[in-house]
Order: C-alpha cells, then structure tokens, then sequence
C-alpha cells in the first residue's frame, strides 16, 4: 500500500526475513543453517581439496597432480629416490643406485645376469633379512633387510650375480619364520622364471634355506605345463617333464634295457624351501619304473615314491608344500636345472581336486590369457579330471564387485554364448573353474584365476580394443612384479634400454583405454630399476601398462588385487 516497504521473502532455508543464501558450491548457508560459506581451495576450485604439499605445490583435487614425497635422504621432492643414480662408496661395484627399501646398491663388476627377490613381509617385517653366499659358504654377495614398519607387504630387492652356485638363506630374528609371509626367488629379464618357490609359505625357524645350492643360469628342461603348480599329487603317479631332443637321441631304438644307457636320462629334483626335504633321483634309459612303452620318453616319467624308502633314498613327504625342477642328463654332461614348479602329496585333495583353464601354449584347447569373441562358437577348456561329471565356469570383475556369472557344463568345456548377463566387449575377466563328481551335489575346490579378454569384431572385421594385437615389441627386457599387485608398489625393472635414453614414460589404462595414471622416470647407461606408488591411484581390476622408451614401447598387462 502506502507503506513504501515491499512484503519480506524466504531465504534458500525457508525462513522469511532469513539472511542465509546460496554459496559458490550451491549449499544453502549462513542465517539459521549453522552452516558457513565454502571457501576455494588452493587451485581455485570452491569446495576443492586441493592443498599445499611440503614442496609447496598445489596437488589433490582436480589438479590431477599427487603430493610429493621425501626421497631417500628425507628430502621432500628431492631426486634420491629408488632407482635413481647414487654412490655406494664400493670400488667393486657400478651403476649404483638407490634400492627400494633406500640402500645405496651396486652391481657387481663382471655380473652376467640379475635374479629378484619378492619378498611378503608378516606382521614383523623389522625381523626379516636374508642374503645370497657363494655355495659351501663365504661373504655374503647380496644382503637385504631388516624391513620396519613395513609389514604384510610386497617388496622386491635384486642382485646381479655371476654364472655359477649360490645359496639364498631367509632369516628371522625372533625364530618363529615368517607366518603368513613367504619369498619368491626368480631369474632377471622378462621371463621372470622360478628358481625357489616358497610364496605364502614362510613356516619355519630362524632360517630358511634349501640347504644346497641353486646355480645360474637357469635351464630350459621343466614339467609339462599340466603337472607345475600341481598340488594334489599321490603316490605312484606319474610326474613328466617335457622332451628334451638331446636326452632322446640317446635312446637306442629296438634296443633292450640292457643296452640303453644307465646315464643318461632326466634328473627330478624335489626340496623343501626351508630345508627339511631334498632329493634328486635319475631316471635313466635302462629302468622302466613301471612305464611304458619303451621308447625315448620313457625317461622323462618319475612314478612318484616309487623307490626303495631309505636314508640315501628318501620319500617324498605328503602335505607338504615343496617345489620340483628337472634336468636332461646325457652320460657326464648335465644340462642346467630348469624353473621351479610347486608340488604336493595331497591324498586327500586328490579325492576332489581343483582344475583350471588350460594353461599350455600351442594347443588348440589353449585357454588361459587367451582373447575370445563371445556370442559365436568360442569355447573355452578346462583341464579334465578323472571322475568329473559337471564342471563349472566363474567370470567375474573384482574391481566392479558385483558382476560375478557362473556357467555350468556337462563338460570340461563352455562355449561362449549365452543372452542373460553376457560379458561384454573389450573387458578382461577373472576366470576359474571347479567341478563335481555328483552331478553338482557337491563341488570341488575352485582352481587358480586365469584372465580372458572379450573383443568382438566390428563390422570392418578389426579387433576391438582390449586386444594385445597391434602393440609395438620395444628392444628392451621388462621385469615388473609383483604381479597381481595389492595396490601399493610396483617394481621395474629394464634392461638393455638404448643408452641414449634419458626417461622412460610409463602409462597405465583401465579397460575402458581411459589413462589413469602416467610417470616419466629417469634410466641411466641402458638400465633402469625404480618403484611406483599405487597407492590411491588405481582400484582392484585389470589395466594395461604401457612403457615408452625412445622410439621403443611394450605393454603388460597388470592385476590389482587390494
């Protein structure tokens, strides 16, 4: 009316005459909200949790950027980090750098190969060290630990050694091994092959050790791919190791046992990683041990405890975890142990066991690692067991966690087409496999995870992406473990790098080709041996890991675990 004033409003809390308003991230504040106005961050976002770190630099938030971290020397942002150049102080030694665990190391002159150490720590970390002796004893030529604070983790830690026989010895202080922790030692180089297994498995005293040596380098001769890692073993079954040409070509055809060779043949070696079991029997041209036919590959068949059980001759203990590796043998000349498998007398696990996809390279049933087209005739194959009736197949995608399909056959195969839940193009997944020997009243244990990649054809008749084809082999050797990773460090390791290269980038992508995380680290003198901090970065699933290196690239594909 003829007041001159106009009728008071609600503010954004609804209270008439209110004071509260909307701030610069849209939340009603101040007035009677008890709320007050955001602020912006230090990149200029409001509501942001961007901040300064110690190197005064604006990281978090949306700056895409992460804190800096103290290098070895306790310098924030400082250049003395794992992998890059220091000074050992050691005359014997060059291309010294800073190892993971912050030791200044170096390579020892005249080294002619590297073997890494993966380490899980229990939760006593500050009780573990280790080091690796000439055999039959001497000054330790590597040395690692003790690991504080650094408990129930995965670490790495390298030493370049010369051609020849070393002992590896783990130690506790406190005598009572390392519980749920265990060790893994591997060979250099991108093969990464076993030489003692005793992953999960670190039960014993003060020390462990095989009691005898392993050499280098390592050999070619192993188990067929269906009898490593196997772990549900009885006596007088047959372990077979794959053919080796030279070994056969001692055999003397239509020859009685009489005229075969005693010495010539295949050695089977089975030992304990901490040391309470070690043998090593020939099987040569001349025995039958209860195998035929007689032919070349007789030889290459060890019936397990199937020998006299005496002091010389020891039988293989049951439910133990042990590791074997097998060796060709033609009269004096032996050729070098191959790579480590497990191995283990399971009788009762035998009555039910585990299998998997088929894990042999080269057969048509392959199936393990394998790209597939899915809603065609695809097949997938497991390993068929004596007895089973039914067989069931677990797609599943950990880093979504909550997609998990099970398919159940009659066979030891699945084919890949089905309309309810169908897996979906360009996306790896996890893959295991159990069966039954009922018709599915009851199930056995499931087996080992294998990955399998879907990718369609499009319409032009090209792979989609999520398929390895097409990626460029770069010159260098790449070592990255562990692998599956729990999402904290990963280590890499490149060798034979051209020595004009000065920094390696290293990409990560998730199954979609999205980039999630990118690094430039330093190499030096055509080697490089650095850590990366997963740490927040990645969720559980699979990516992609792309290394640049020059004109050179590689990819790997790499499992997150947490």
């Amino acid at each position: 009316g003829n007041t001159g004033l106009t009728a008071c409003v609600a503010d954004c809390n609804g209270d008439f005459g209110g004071t509260a308003f909307l701030d610069n991230c849209a939340t009603c504040v101040g007035g009677n909200t008890g709320l007050t106005a955001c602020v912006a961050d230090c990149n200029g976002d409001f509501g942001g949790t961007a901040f300064l770190d110690n190197c005064a630099t604006c990281v978090g938030g949306n700056t895409g950027l992460t804190a800096c971290v103290a290098d070895c020397n306790g310098v924030f942002g400082g250049t003395d980090v794992p992998g890059s150049p220091c000074d050992d102080g050691n005359s014997l030694t060059d291309n010294d750098t800073w190892s993971t665990n912050c030791s200044c190391v170096g390579t020892p002159v005249g080294c002619d190969q590297f073997v890494n150490l993966i380490i899980t720590t229990d939760d006593n970390g500050a009780q573990t060290t280790w080091d690796i002796i000439p055999e039959g004893g001497g000054t330790a030529l590597c040395s690692g630990g003790p690991y504080p604070g650094v408990n129930n983790s995965t670490l790495g830690e390298q030493c370049c050694l010369a051609d020849g026989c070393y002992e590896l010895r783990v130690f506790d202080s406190a005598g009572d091994g390392m519980s749920t922790g265990g060790y893994v030692l591997k060979e250099g180089g991108t093969s990464g092959r076993r030489i003692i297994d005793n992953e999960g498995d670190g039960v014993f005293g003060s020390v462990s050790t095989i009691g005898r040596g392993f050499c280098l380098p390592v050999g070619d001769d192993r188990l067929i791919f269906s009898h490593c890692d196997r772990t549900f073993w009885t006596n007088n079954q047959y372990v077979v190791a794959s053919e080796n040409p030279v070994v056969s070509a001692a055999w003397i055809v239509g020859g009685a046992n009489s005229v075969q060779s005693s010495t010539s043949g295949y050695v089977f070696w089975v030992y304990d990683p901490d040391g309470t079991y070690s043998y090593r029997r020939l099987r040569s041209h001349n025995v039958s041990d209860g195998y035929s036919p007689a032919n070349a590959l007789r030889a290459n068949h060890m019936r397990i405890n199937g020998w006299a059980n005496t002091a010389l001759t020891p039988h293989i203990p049951a439910n133990v975890m042990l590791n074997i590796r097998v060796r060709g043998r033609v009269g004096a000349l032996l050729f070098p142990f191959g790579p480590a498998c497990r191995f283990k007398i399971d009788p009762a696990l035998a009555q039910c066991p585990p299998t998997e996809l088929v894990n042999t390279p080269g057969i048509p049933e392959f199936s393990c690692g394998v790209n597939k087209v899915f809603g065609s005739n695809a097949k997938l194959y497991a390993w068929s067991r004596p007895g089973a009736n039914r067989y069931q197949f677990e797609f599943s995608l950990p880093a979504e966690g909550n997609f998990t399909k099970v398919v159940t056959s009659v066979s030891n195969q699945v084919v890949l087409n089905w309309t309810e839940d169908p897996l979906v193009d360009g996306v790896t997944y996890n893959v295991r496999v159990r069966l039954s020997t009922d018709q599915g009243a009851t199930w056995c244990p499931w087996g080992s995870v294998c990955l399998v990649t879907i990718t369609n054809p499009t319409s032009n008749g090209l792979v989609q992406q999520g398929s390895e084809i097409g990626s460029m082999s770069g010159s260098f050797e790449l070592t990255a473990w562990p692998n599956p990773n729990r999402g904290d460090q990963l280590f890499i390791n490149l060798s034979n790098l051209d020595v004009a290269v000065e920094q390696v980038g290293v990409e990560f992508y998730d199954i979609y080709g999205k980039q999630v995380l990118s690094r430039q680290i330093v190499a030096q003198d055509g080697n490089l041996n650095s850590v990366i901090d997963l740490t927040g970065d990645m969720s559980s699933g699979v990516y992609l890991m792309r290394v640049t290196a020059g004109t050179s690239m590689t990819t790997e594909r790499i499992v997150i675990q947490r």
